[in-house]
């Protein structure tokens, strides 16, 4: 075993054991994100004022997609929000 003589920012379960070590890298991890994508057809109808009733069909799904998100930025790096 190798002693560590800096700050992980991991809080390791009892049975976990740390594997290795990399300084001043991004914690990255993937994600799923979902879209929802449609079409619709029809017309609508003035029943009464402000009152309407609209005709047609509508189709459409979830889209997923993964992508790597930053959860952490390296010590000494700012998340640059603009």
């Amino acid at each position: 075993k190798q002693k560590i003589d800096f700050h992980i920012p991991f809080n390791l379960m009892k049975a976990e054991t740390l594997v290795w070590v990399m300084r001043d890298v991004d914690y990255q991890e993937t994600v799923t994100r979902r879209e929802r994508q449609g079409t619709s057809d029809g017309m609508s109808f003035r029943v009464a004022r402000g009152v309407y009733y609209r005709t047609g069909t509508t189709a459409g799904g979830g889209l997923f997609m993964g992508a790597l998100a930053i959860i952490d930025l390296a010590k000494g790096r700012e998340r640059n929000m603009g």
